[in-house]
């Protein structure tokens, strides 16, 4: 169903030049009244004949009051045998509309005759799905409220509420970061079970978490798995056994992605508790809300939603009947609802089963919105779903969002050609400040949709994607091709709330799309996976040219499942850890990699699987690395990798570019890139928005208020373990234990630190592997001040070792010590200090995670009697910046044992 590429462009071009030239008619009437058809005024009335822009003196006549009517004034106006342009020119203020504003195929116009709906020149008319909310009066403690009577009957619900102009925050637990669940709900569980409703329904919390509050079953958890949020209404509280139950599963198992998972409850009355907030009391219809320090909420305006839609165009493609020819100008939509009914989680990849947006279409052709702003919306600004074809979408602002900003086309491969979507230019719109409920919103989200141009946007500020298309997976048949992403600035993304994003992704197979001048910066992610540019499962014959990717948690580029896609001409530079993975098992996963820059400021270059040579073409590309003499390919040096064949033009060297350290990647004349194929890249200069300066210049007004880092979800011990809830001679209830031997890891309350036990190692020379026994915990910090303690005792000629790590294939060791048979503690080669046999003996290691990562620690050890011994500014052989695995361990091969106790992980020093 690949479709007339030619003829449909072609038919919108002849479009245009109608728009353009009945643009300068409307608009070159300098101050004298705008010629119009009809006008809509919010001093109208509907009994008038809409066609003056004033009433009249006699109060007569003059602009209707609703654009409904407005519509319906057309469809009479057309009915007559009308066949010119149709002008209504909507004046200044906010229309608050009793249902959402509906177009069906009766309201189309035609090629040579379109139907304009614009605002009046130099008004801003507002078209909102919500209704003001008055009558607030104070109540003690700060609060103010305001009755609601349809809510106390039942007609009306709200989960959104917008305060001059911003929206506020429904009551939530904790104010700021996550609570953590303490497992799911079988303690039995493992991962294999992660599709189980037992495990999908709810999970275990801390003490005091939950409770049972007034109105609990309005009160919703909101759960952050890996890529998405599911949404979840209570069904069951069981404060005995600490467990919650949901009323829909979710489709990830909570603590799947990690142990102790985050989540935050909202919409209860006990959690307002802070300015900003609100609540609404489903029972009593009493809206409270906690004003910000200086409003004054006897002047303040209020608007709750009450629609999930503004705008509703809907065609019926199988028919045959289109909505077509239709121009929104000027216009802006406000206040939609976002709708979710309580057998729903809303946890499908970018909220995919999210029926609520503030425009919709179906069976849309040759339509524009143009200049037009949707704003304050409960989940997506614009859904252009099934039938929508050669529709143009220009300098609209798009901003605070539920959810994210335009999809176009459906999840599931269109039945027909009837349902095909394509052909749709999306440029010069400026999308941003999105995800405020559901988290995994994309900016421009394309399904199963082809020949579309989404060109010189403007993406920033949400907590998942900028780009995504596709969307197939594991290479099955797909309609989505030809698409043109290029010159768009997205920039500011995941904001460490989610995870496995990128600035633009693509999952499927799309022949001829081309991801070309592009400019993504800032991508930051909650774990794994703050990518640049993403090509996922099934990911084939797509091209990505001349992009500058920089400031990435993770790699500039991926490469997962996919295969014969091309890289060239690219600049990735300062990345994360590593700058280029790849995940390719054999050689049908097969990439091209030309005649890029890949500027790196630490060693290694790639991550991943990069063991099959014939999985990937590597050539005439330009490494650098500014932290490292001789940069890692492959955990080897690059003589090696160019043995096996890659890279045989390539070169490390300084690219020479302009400045660098404030992002100005331009190259200078004689850098060696060029002598390399290397083409300069415009899109520095080029991407983003372009037009008058004012719109230029706007979204760099942005003020941006650093995101706290998270510091992970910690360790299971880091309220200490000191070993005493576990029966003598048993080893500790873990799965993190290798003894390689029964026995030979046992609490024992033979000696202990403090308390009664301790856990004992004891080590025989034919223990396998030599490291044996040893037991380790995994956890996540990435950020902040870390406290490390524990007590150790070693009888006679035992051995000792601990080591911290973060995660991944070539892992980084962080602080780590060594006591040989003889006693000598080492840090690395450094002896530090010799200690006594059977004595127990206190250390800690304190040391910084995150950005704020010096790779040292710094060591205090506490022997028996005498001062403390205290050592700082201890080198780390890999200056880890997480940690994610923490291992003891009896490395010697004497027959003896060592005691252990008190380990622990002040979580109050994570800051």
């Amino acid at each position: 169903m690949r479709g007339s590429k030619n003829y449909t462009t072609a038919v919108f071009v002849v479009f245009a030049t109608v728009l353009s030239v009945f643009t300068v008619h409307v608009n070159g009437m300098g101050t004298v009244v705008p010629k119009a058809d009809f006008f809509v005024a919010t001093n109208g009335n509907d009994a008038w004949s809409g066609t003056l822009a004033v009433p009249n003196k006699a109060g007569t006549d003059g602009p209707f009051a609703s654009p409904g009517h407005a519509r319906d004034a057309v469809r009479r106006f057309k009915a007559a045998g009308t066949n010119a342009p149709i002008t209504i020119l909507i004046r200044g203020g906010t229309y608050f509309l009793n249902e959402p504003l509906a177009f069906t195929s009766a309201d189309s116009g035609s090629e040579t005759a379109p139907i304009i709906y614009a605002a009046y020149p130099e008004e801003k008319p507002v078209f909102s799905a919500g209704r003001a909310i008055t009558g607030w009066y104070p109540l003690t403690n700060g609060l103010w409220a305001v009755d609601v009577p349809e809510v106390r009957a039942g007609s009306w619900y709200f989960n959104q509420l917008f305060i001059n102009g911003e929206r506020r925050t429904r009551a939530r637990t904790p104010n700021e970061g996550y609570l953590r669940t303490t497992g799911p709900l079988s303690k039995k569980y493992n991962k294999e079970d992660r599709y189980s409703l037992e495990t999908c329904i709810g999970f275990r919390y801390a003490d005091q978490d939950l409770k049972d509050w007034d109105n609990l079953d309005d009160a919703q958890i909101v759960l952050f798995h890996s890529w998405t949020t599911s949404h979840h209404w209570i069904k069951n509280l069981d404060t005995s056994n600490q467990t919650v139950r949901f009323t829909a599963p979710s489709r990830w198992t909570p603590s799947y992605w990690e142990t102790r998972q985050r989540y935050i409850v909202e919409n209860y009355r006990e959690a307002l508790d802070v300015p900003g907030e609100w609540y609404l009391n489903r029972k009593t219809g009493q809206l409270l809300y906690f004003p910000l320090p200086g409003e004054d909420m006897t002047k303040a305006v209020s608007i709750a939603p009450r629609h999930k839609e503004v705008l509703h165009l809907e065609g019926d493609p199988d028919a045959g009947k289109w909505i077509e020819y239709l121009v929104f100008r000027s216009l802006s939509f406000q206040h939609s609802e976002w709708d979710l009914s309580k057998d729903n989680s809303a946890d499908g990849q970018n909220h995919s089963d999210m029926k609520s947006q503030a425009v919709f279409a179906r069976g849309l052709r040759r339509s524009v919105f143009e200049g037009c702003e949707i704003a304050h919306v409960g989940a997506y600004a614009m859904w252009l779903e099934r039938g929508c074809t050669s529709n143009r979408i220009q300098r609209c602002h798009i901003y605070d969002l539920g959810a994210g900003g335009l999809r176009i086309g459906e999840v599931k491969l269109p039945e027909n050609d009837a349902w095909q979507t394509g052909n749709t230019i999306i440029d010069n719109n400026w999308i941003h400040d999105s995800s405020h409920i559901f988290h995994a919103g994309i900016g421009i989200w394309m399904t199963h949709s082809s020949y579309n141009r989404i060109t010189h946007n403007e993406i920033s500020d949400l907590d998942y994607s900028g780009i995504s298309v596709g969307w197939q997976w594991q290479f099955n048949p797909t309609t989505a091709h030809d698409n043109i992403i290029e010159y768009n600035h997205i920039h500011h993304l995941g904001r460490a709330v989610l995870s496995d994003m990128s600035g633009v992704y693509t999952l499927g197979v799309s022949p001829g799309t081309r991801i070309a001048n592009n400019v993504i910066h800032d991508i930051y992610s909650y774990s794994y996976g703050g990518w640049g540019l993403y090509n996922d499962e099934g990911s084939e014959y797509t091209v990505l040219e001349s992009n500058i990717v920089y400031n990435t948690k993770s790699e500039g580029y991926i490469s997962h499942w996919a295969r014969n896609n091309t890289l060239r001409n690219n600049i990735f530079a300062l990345t994360g850890d590593e700058s280029i993975r790849c995940a390719p098992k054999n050689e049908e996963f097969y990439f091209t990699f030309k005649q890029n820059i890949v500027y790196h400021s630490g060693k290694e270059m790639l991550f991943g699987d990069w063991t099959n040579d014939k999985a990937y073409n590597m050539d005439s590309n330009l490494y650098w690395s500014t932290g490292a003499a001789e940069p890692n390919f492959n955990g080897g040096a690059f003589t090696n990798w160019h043995a096996r064949g890659h890279d045989r033009h390539s070169v490390i060297a300084d690219p020479g570019f302009v400045n660098p350290a404030e992002f100005d990647f331009r190259l200078k004349e004689n850098s060696p890139a060029l002598k390399l194929g290397f083409n300069p890249v415009d899109a520095g200069r080029k991407a983003g928005l372009y037009g008058d300066d004012r719109w230029v210049q706007a979204p760099k007004q942005i003020i941006r208020v650093p995101f706290k880092i998270p510091s992970g979800e910690g360790f299971a011990l880091s309220a200490g373990e000191g070993f005493e809830n576990t029966a003598v001679g048993r080893p500790p209830d873990l799965d993190s234990l290798r003894s390689g031997k029964s026995g030979a890891l046992t609490v024992t309350d033979q000696t202990a630190a403090t308390g009664k036990n301790s856990l004992k190692f004891s080590d025989t020379p034919d223990l396998s592997p030599a490291w044996s026994p040893h037991l380790f915990y995994k956890g996540a910090f990435w950020n902040g001040s870390v406290r490390l303690s524990f007590d150790l005792r070693l009888d006679p000629g035992a051995a000792f070792s601990i080591e911290t790590r973060d995660h991944g294939k070539f892992y980084r060791t962080g602080p780590s010590l060594t006591v040989s048979s003889n006693g000598d503690l080492l840090a690395g080669q450094r002896t530090l200090l010799t200690l006594p046999s059977d004595k127990w003996i206190h250390f800690q290691i304190d040391y910084v995670l995150g950005p704020d990562s010096t790779g040292k620690f710094d060591l205090t050890v506490m022997p028996p009697e005498g001062p403390p011994r205290i050592f700082q500014g201890i080198d780390t052989a890999g200056r880890p910046k997480a940690l994610q695995w923490l291992g003891f361990m009896s490395p010697g091969t004497n027959r003896t044992c060592f005691y252990l106790d008190n380990v622990k992980l002040d979580e109050r020093s994570v800051k």
